[in-house]
């Protein structure tokens, strides 16, 4: 070390990267390590984030927009010494910016129970930056400033860090990490080509590291990773995996055999299970073989006779969607892996499917024709509908469908809504919400019951489109049209001048339309009180008067960021509370959760379990953590410690990998 005070040397800027995953609506980080010979700290250093050369930021953070896809970003940055020393600008590898993970739709990832983005989710896609993932009961994250990766949770959940991954990590620095339910993996830049780490339970300790190399894009259930080389490796696999040998850590030989000709272009998760889907839409699967890992000799046949285009995932099942709207299912018998002959007929009489949602254990199709609801898959968990939702289904011109864990929602063009599944979560919409007792009135004050405000919100939104006084006929021609012309149906629907969108939980089902503006319009709930589906007038109120930035739920609660008026970044909660060993209160001790919460916050994410088959009276223990403009990380709920996580401080000559 040089004791000397030299104020002349100039400063260095090292391993200039980028952390995250360059996809649209993420959040990217440009990191570096700030070197200067006689120690002169770190002045104002000068940032540059170049899109195909021009600059679109000057911020060490990007929020990657969808003008920037199929385009080139770059990070660079110019080192300036407090004393005034200004070095070489340095820039970092290119990234190409894509619209979706692995060209997965978003209509796929959204709709899909299992999300489809690479990280072990359901409910809400987690955010696509892979700076912070989650386990069951553990977090990772990479601290842009240090380039370090901290652990956090519990031992089993993948919080014990293997000392050597934990120096090769001091010594690489890691980009984006993934995780199982109970493992974590980073992906690590290793000259022209990037190394995978891996750890946890259903980590093996003899993992062949050369065969986790050169890796285009990493996809995880909840027992294993399994991955997509950048080119034919020398033994002719285009795929690798890493995990619980039963459930997807194996590709067998002959899913090799199959894409030696013919490359793979995404991987997809059911929880024990991965499915490959080719350049040439063919689709092969591994992993648990009772539940999606095995295709039957019948549903391949007919695999191999068609092109598919989607794919949507349950727990324990898939759904395959070929180019005309054909399907074909596979995986857990009784959760929605084979359709019955009934249902299927309805499906091919209609031309098909425009689309298909799942929730744990049953899917819901909606066909191309008359836009006709028909589901299957467990009875009691969705599979079924009740009378008043078949009635709604048959009908038709649906929408709008969202799927809860054990429920689904569906609203057709005229407003009119209907749920089914389990009545107390979220499968029974109130009539009369003064007489229901699973859930509290946020309503009532304007109207009777929310299946009549979310029609009168539709109909009113149709109405303000046509020119003049409307009667009947012209508002259900509106409502004919207005079906017939969305060419997918999903938990998100653009009406009149604004937007209507569902989410669903564990227990419950949350709604919310927003004007163009983004200023929130209405809000419905229903389902369990504890879980959800009940909204205290203070959260309502609040909510009302502020703009709704992004959605996030755990099991049992959901989290919103806000903006409130000139505020960014302020966050919401209600549901399961922490008494319930939930996040669906702020805590009080420490203060300072509150405190960091109510404003700049940028992203948030869930740490939570997967649901069991069926509703129980035990719950799980999942909690929210809130990235914070400063780089710190708000932390609540009921498997974490409620604090403030701020990534501690290193010198740029000792990185550090904390595993605590």
């Amino acid at each position: 070390m040089n004791n000397s005070l030299d104020v002349n040397a100039a400063p260095v800027a090292e391993d200039v990267i980028i952390l995250g995953e360059p996809i649209v609506g993420g959040t990217l980080i440009g990191s570096y390590k700030y070197r200067n010979a006689s120690e002169n700290p770190e002045g104002n250093s000068h940032y540059q984030w170049l899109v195909d050369g021009a600059v679109a930021a000057i911020t060490l953070d990007l929020l990657v927009t969808s003008a920037y896809q199929g385009k080139s970003i770059v990070f660079t940055v110019t080192p300036e010494a407090v004393s005034g020393e200004i070095g070489a600008t340095v820039a970092s590898a290119a990234k190409l910016v894509i619209a979706g993970f692995q060209n997965i739709t978003d209509e796929e990832n959204e709709n899909s129970f299992m999300k489809q983005h690479g990280n072990f989710s359901f409910y809400r896609p987690e955010p696509s930056d892979r700076i912070f993932v989650s386990t069951g009961g553990a977090f990772s994250l990479i601290d842009g400033p240090t380039q370090s990766v901290h652990v956090r949770g519990q031992n089993d959940y993948g919080a014990v860090v293997p000392e050597s991954i934990k120096s090769y990590l001091i010594n690489n620095p890691a980009t984006v990490l993934f995780s199982t339910e109970r493992d974590f993996a980073a992906l690590v830049p290793l000259g022209r080509q990037n190394q995978l780490l891996a750890w946890g339970i259903d980590i093996p300790a003899n993992a062949d590291l050369s065969k986790l190399r050169n890796i285009r894009s990493v996809s995880a259930n909840g027992n294993a990773f399994a991955f997509i080389y950048n080119a034919l490796t020398s033994e002719n696999r285009w795929l690798g995996a890493i995990g619980h040998v039963s459930n997807g850590g194996v590709v067998p030989d002959s899913v090799h055999l199959r894409l030696v000709t013919d490359p793979p272009v995404a991987i997809y998760s059911a929880f024990q299970a991965f499915a490959v889907l080719t350049t040439a839409g063919k689709v092969y699967a591994w992993g648990n073989a009772a539940d999606g890992g095995t295709i039957s000799a019948s549903a391949q046949a007919l695999l191999d006779r068609m092109v598919v285009k989607r794919i949507i995932a349950n727990m324990s099942a898939f759904c395959a969607i070929g180019a005309d709207g054909e399907i074909v299912t596979w995986g857990n018998v009784g959760n929605g892996g084979v359709i019955p002959a009934d249902r299927l007929e309805t499906i091919l009489d209609q031309g098909g499917v425009k689309s298909v949602i799942a929730a744990r254990a049953a899917f819901c199709a909606i066909t191309k024709g008359r836009a006709k609801a028909v589901s299957w898959g467990d009875a009691e968990l969705g599979g079924n509908m009740n009378a008043s939702a078949a009635g709604l289904a048959t009908r038709g011109n649906i929408v709008l469908c969202k799927a809860a864990t054990w429920a689904f929602t569906m609203i057709n063009a005229s407003g009119q809504a209907e749920a089914w599944g389990v009545a107390n979560s979220g499968g029974t919409i109130p009539t009369n919400k003064a007489s229901d007792s699973h859930v509290v009135d946020v309503a009532a004050t304007f109207c009777p019951s929310v299946k009549d405000s979310i029609e009168s919100y539709f109909q009113s939104a149709i109405i303000n489109s046509i020119a003049g006084a409307v009667d009947d006929n012209q508002l259900q021609e509106k409502a004919d049209a207005f079906s017939n012309e969305l060419k997918t149906v999903s938990s998100r629907i653009v009406i009149g001048d604004g937007v209507v969108t569902a989410y669903g939980n564990d227990s419950s089902f949350f709604m919310m339309a927003q004007d163009e503006d983004g200023y929130t319009n209405d809000l419905w709930v229903w389902g369990q009180a504890n879980g959800g589906g009940a909204m205290g007038n203070d959260i309502r109120q609040s909510l009302m008067a502020s703009r709704i930035r992004s959605v996030y739920c755990t099991n049992g609660a959901y989290g919103v960021i806000v903006a409130q008026g000139n505020v960014e970044g302020a966050v919401l909660v209600w549901g399961a509370t922490l008494a319930q060993l939930d996040a669906g209160e702020i805590p009080k001790v420490p203060p300072e959760i509150a405190q960091f919460l109510r404003s700049g916050i940028i992203e948030m994410y869930s740490i939570k379990r997967s649901p069991p088959v069926r509703p129980t009276p035990v719950r799980v223990d999942p909690s929210f953590a809130a990235r914070h403009i400063s780089g710190a990380y708000v932390l609540w709920g009921g498997n974490v410690d409620n604090h403030v996580f701020t990534p501690p401080p290193v010198t740029p000559f000792q990185p550090v990998t904390s595993a605590e």
